[in-house]
């Protein structure tokens, strides 16, 4: 069986290990984590968040290239071919 796409508001929480909601929020205000979808408040009981865009915005935290050509390029940069 596959993971759900969209995230409740403590599915989402505990998908980020306990991070203090303070913390998600001002990750969400600094375009750090996504919003919740269809504008809904994150405080809504209705509030989802899809699951793929918190982990591109995880990736881009990390550093991780975020398309096939910056993958080419980081793995060119790292073995020394550019």
């Amino acid at each position: 069986m596959s993971e759900t796409r969209l995230m409740t508001r403590a599915a989402l929480r505990a998908y980020l290990h306990g991070l203090p909601w303070g913390e998600i929020n001002a990750r969400m205000e600094a375009h750090r984590l996504p919003k919740p979808l269809w504008n809904t408040p994150p405080d809504h009981p209705a509030a989802r968040w899809d699951r793929k865009a918190v982990d591109r915005a995880l990736d881009a935290a990390s550093g991780m290239p975020l398309t096939v050509e910056a993958g080419t390029a980081f793995l060119d940069k790292a073995l020394g071919f550019r």
